[in-house]
This record gives structure tokens, sequence and C-alpha cells, in this order.
């Protein structure tokens, strides 16, 4: 497998750039509301930010992360909610984690825009099917993530300790937590109330269970893929407690570990 560097590195640049602002479109952060500047050259200055974002992660030196554990990104299908329709969506995952879930279908998928670049850099991507044939949106996902809090990650550590102090003061002070209800919004907005079908609600939530079903379905799918990738060959019946030693080429190595490493 090759990291995330590596791939963003071989794709053609215009080509990932047309496709992550097709996907998030142009971040706040980058507007100003006095900008006197034309459309072209708002457009121009844009794709300049955003080459030299992707030229910063392509050159940047890869830090291990201090677990030493073995994450990767890979692609699935996914029906969202909001669109009702299969798209391809990227993931990560813990390598060691797949290797010894007893259930695939648990295996914890994980955020990462919290994480510094130099070592999101490092993250294995699959050499699945679906995964390759799908590297510009595995990479488009990635760079999202990386440049949540801005291309040079500038607010990621403020905005780190403000949910930190957002999650302590839920639990601390529960009282001061409300329930949200759409009607009470709209009577406060001074909407009128939505008019629902006696069955839609029920409908609706059964539509929501086989969308979940199917997600969940898609993406165990793909991980059987990448942990019959991980397993040596002769270890087809996996006991429930098993030493696994993954191997990694050369850039991996000074990428991500050692000469091996091993999980429990």
């Amino acid at each position: 497998m090759q990291t995330i560097q590596e791939i963003l590195r071989k794709l053609d640049r215009k080509e990932l750039e047309g496709a992550y602002f097709y996907d998030y479109g142009i971040k706040l952060w980058e507007l100003n509301p006095e900008d006197t500047r034309t459309i072209k050259e708002l457009k121009e200055k844009v794709s300049e930010n955003f080459q030299k974002f992707v030229d910063r992660l392509c050159s940047m030196e890869v830090k291990q992360p201090e677990d030493g554990k073995i994450r990767i990104l890979y692609a699935h299908r996914e029906i969202y909610d909001t669109v009702w329709s299969a798209d391809i969506a990227a993931d990560l995952v813990y390598a060691d984690e797949v290797i010894n879930a007893d259930d695939l279908s648990k295996v914890e998928h994980y955020a990462y825009e919290f994480t510094p670049q130099e070592e999101a850099l490092g993250y294995l991507v699959a050499d699945t099917k679906l995964t390759q044939d799908h590297l510009y949106d595995v990479a488009v996902s990635f760079l999202n993530e990386m440049s949540f809090f801005g291309y040079g990650q500038e607010d990621m550590n403020e905005k780190k300790e403000e949910l930190l102090e957002s999650v302590k003061e839920a639990e601390e002070h529960q009282e001061k937590l409300v329930p949200f209800s759409t009607d009470e919004l709209r009577k406060k907005l001074g909407l009128p109330k939505d008019e629902k079908y006696p069955k839609e609600a029920e409908l609706k939530d059964k539509i929501i269970k086989h969308i979940g079903e199917y997600n969940k379905y898609c993406k165990k799918t793909e991980l059987k893929k990448i942990r019959k990738m991980l397993l040596p060959e002769k270890q087809k019946d996996r006991p429930k407690k098993l030493k696994h030693a993954v191997k990694l080429n050369e850039k991996q190595k000074g990428a991500i570990s050692g000469k091996w490493t091993t999980h429990t």
C-alpha cells in the first residue's frame, strides 16, 4: 500500500483541484467581506492557494504517530440520507482493528481533522479495486479533513480546546441541554406548522434503517478485502487471539514505523 502523500504526488493537480472544489466549494475563511477583486481574480487566487497547499503536503516530512498504529484510508459505497443515491465515500480505519475484529461491521471509523498534517500524510491507502478506482475521491476527502481549520491548520488547536470545553460543559451541566424540536423552532420563527402525513415518519424510519444496513454492508465488504490483504495467506482461519505482522515497503517504513509493525 502507498501512503496518501504518495497518492497526492501522482494525481493530476488540475483534476484534483476541480474535484475538490466540486465537492466542497470555496471555504468561508478564504473570503474577505471587504474584498474588491473580480470573480476571475478571486478564482485565480483560490486556485493558487490550493496548489500551494497541495505542494506543501507533497513536500512535507511525514512523522510517525506516537501510538505506532497503522491507519488505512479506503473507499466504499454509501447512501447519504440527503441524497438518496449511492455515492463513493472515504473513511479511516486502524489496521489492527480490522485484523482482529470478530465482526467487521462493528469496526470503528475515525475522523481525523484534528490530526497534524505531517502525521496524517503517512496514512496508507487501501489497494482494493474500489479504492484504487476512486483515488480522487479519497484524496479530496483527505484534503477536506486536512484543511478543515485552514490550509495550514492555523486554528486547529484553538478549535480543539473549544470543542473539549463544550463537551466538558455538556457533561457537567446536563440541565442546560435543551431538546430540539422543529415544530418549536418554526413556532419561534413565526413559520406555519409543518404538515406531516399519517404514515410519513414510519415509512421514513424504514428507509433510514435500510440505508444504514446498506452502508454497513458496503463497508464490511470492503473491509473483508482489506483484511485479506493484511493477513498472511496461510492464516485463512483466524484464531481468536492472533499476532499479525504487517509488512511495509521501503517508503512506508520511513513514513510509518520500522521494519515490521506487529499487532495483537
